[in-house]
């Protein structure tokens, strides 16, 4: 007696011969290539961990770009009405037109803008905590200035990155929690300044193996310098 072969049969026993060779392909991948696929977590762990050190190391900065629209007075100062601004408890930098400093002092509401040349131009740059300060003593009556513009944004500052540098010395546990680390992963910092300079551990013991990744970072320093450095992170 003939019978006819089922052909619904027929295709699972090729899907079910397929998904086993591709168990048995993958079985072999990750047997032959551990190395691989650890790198390959190692990477989107640093990736993450960027974005966790960027949200870190920023900080809100207030750029004003003030015309002195006046003579220049023998008090040789401008005043900057600031009422406008959101700028609470943020310390002030003024430069000229040629980055030079020009000592301020603030009044109620108003900053006052000392300089020495035959500027009509200047920046003043605000952030909290992140810039020193350069007030000095109240300059009198000043001629008036016009706010040209003004940008609200926010970027790495130096005081951030040294702080991000000893939070990690002083409490790595609360930092590796904070990063989003989990137990089984272990990280290091560092960060180059423009100078060369290096803050920062990378893994001391050599049998360790890790992935590290360096990138640029573009940062304000405590003078309001734009400037740029390297953040390096170590993974393992």
């Amino acid at each position: 007696m003939n019978f006819k072969k089922s052909k619904k049969g027929s295709h699972i026993d090729v899907i079910v011969s397929f998904v086993i060779f591709i168990v048995f392909i993958t079985f072999l991948f990750v047997l032959v290539n551990p190395a691989t696929i650890t790198e390959k977590d190692k990477k989107q762990t640093a990736e993450y961990i960027k974005l966790k050190i960027e949200d870190k190391i920023e900080a809100d900065i207030v750029i004003v770009n003030v015309v002195n629209t006046s003579l220049k007075g023998e008090n040789d100062c401008v005043s900057l009405d600031e009422g406008g601004l959101e700028i609470s408890e943020m310390t002030s930098i003024a430069k000229d037109s040629n980055g030079s400093f020009a000592n301020t002092k603030d009044a109620i509401g108003t900053l006052q803008i000392k300089w020495t040349g035959d500027s009509g131009f200047f920046r003043v740059y605000y952030s909290k905590n992140s810039f020193n300060s350069h007030i000095t003593e109240s300059i009198l009556t000043c001629q008036v200035g016009r706010i040209d513009s003004v940008r609200y944004i926010q970027e790495a500052v130096e005081t951030n990155i040294s702080k991000l540098i000893s939070d990690y010395n002083s409490n790595y546990s609360l930092l590796k929690t904070e990063l989003g680390l989990s137990k089984n992963e272990e990280f290091a910092i560092q960060f180059e300044f423009n100078n060369g300079t290096i803050i920062g551990s990378s893994p001391k013991d050599a049998k360790i193996e890790r992935y590290a990744e360096k990138y640029q970072v573009s940062y304000f320093d405590k003078e309001a310098n734009k400037k740029s450095g390297y953040m390096i992170i170590y993974i393992w």
